[in-house]
């Protein structure tokens, strides 16, 4: 009987045990926070400025987008390349072709502070940390970009020339220009160069619900027949480069016949610039830094132009006078006013 009972007290023990471990509470999971599709935002210091506004988009293809803003300035510097986030050393890489643009730390909160050149904690009070929006959000300041597009059966593409990513192209915004510049040349499906403004953003898919990386037109810029993505993966020189004059506001320059070559030349050793649209040259000072450009009145030959090159010269005039930025995509340069609206294009070629 004594060993009965011990049984029965073993068994009863038992079920009061199993019973209070259907009512313990679960250890909860840890929350994962993804480091893309994402939108990193803040305030960086700056030496010379007020600051410098930051915000990256990292896709979930390893594409990233990169706007800086100099606060209390009219420049604004918008990048696009490829990242990578080193789990062991927690560290994620911004690359522009073969140069390592920026280096951040990974938080804990899931914000990212900014690292040295070297890759090295920043020693100092002052705040390097980009904070990690709720949701993605869309570039606040759009980037010039290369591409080889392509269209058929109502499916748009494009293969983004810095990343050589392959990814779709919404139909919106300043996407119809496009596709009209585009069916006006090219049949079947073929490939060609086209350049506008925009932003990478996630989108629905075509066949199910996940987001893809999509490029998103706002502006359409210009189409290049015989161009290829290979040489629109680096950036040309701002400074020292033949300038190829291709439009001045909606005027376009290309095949007029009879004058010289329309171009602008930026000197590096004496900041003077030169400039002609094929029939006097214009030449001063000039004042340019990341994202910024001025040029100062400069003094022009005096032969007699004819139409059509004599209000094409006014108009370089008023374009080198209204100009206050300037962003680069591979070979092709456009320069912006105060509120960002184009006021020229330009295309680096070899000096004839």
């Amino acid at each position: 009987m004594r060993v009965l009972r011990i049984l029965v007290a073993a068994g009863l023990a038992a079920a009061v045990l199993g019973g209070c471990d259907r009512f313990r509470t679960a250890e909860p999971e840890p929350v994962v926070i993804p480091v893309a599709p994402a939108t990193y935002s803040g305030d960086l210091p700056c030496a010379s400025c007020e600051g410098i506004r930051h915000q990256l988009n990292l896709l979930d293809n390893d594409t990233f987008m990169l706007s800086r803003e100099w606060l209390g300035e009219a420049g604004v510097q918008v990048d696009i390349g490829t990242w990578e986030y080193d789990v062991e050393a927690n560290v994620l890489t911004l690359t522009e072709g073969e140069t390592v643009l920026m280096q951040f730390e990974r938080l804990e909160s899931g914000e990212l502070r900014l690292l040295d050149r070297y890759g090295q904690p920043i020693a100092s009070e002052l705040p390097y940390e980009l904070a990690r929006a709720s949701g993605f959000e869309p570039l606040e300041n759009m980037a010039l970009m290369n591409g080889m597009f392509s269209y058929m059966a109502d499916a748009a593409v494009i293969t983004e020339c810095k990343t050589g990513k392959r990814m779709p192209v919404a139909m919106e915004q300043g996407y119809l220009d496009l596709e009209r510049a585009y069916t006006g040349l090219v049949e079947g499906g073929g490939k060609i160069l086209v350049s506008f403004v925009g932003d990478i953003e996630p989108r629905p898919a075509m066949e199910g619900d996940l987001n893809t990386p999509t490029a998103v037109v706002q502006r359409y810029v210009g189409i290049w027949p015989v161009e290829q993505c290979s040489a629109n993966v680096d950036d040309a020189d701002l400074y020292d480069t033949y300038w190829s004059i291709i439009r001045l506001d909606d005027k376009e320059l290309a095949g007029i016949p009879g004058i010289r070559e329309p171009r602008l030349v930026l000197r590096s050793q004496d900041q003077l610039y030169s400039a002609t649209v094929g029939c006097n040259s214009i030449s001063g000072g000039y004042s340019a830094d990341a994202s910024k450009v001025g040029f100062e009145p400069g003094r022009t030959t005096l032969m007699a132009c004819l139409p059509p090159v004599s209000p094409l010269e006014t108009a370089l005039v008023d374009a080198l006078d209204r100009a206050r930025s300037w962003q680069l995509a591979g070979q092709y340069m456009e320069f912006r006013d105060l509120n960002g609206e184009p006021v020229a294009l330009f295309k680096s070629i070899a000096p004839p």
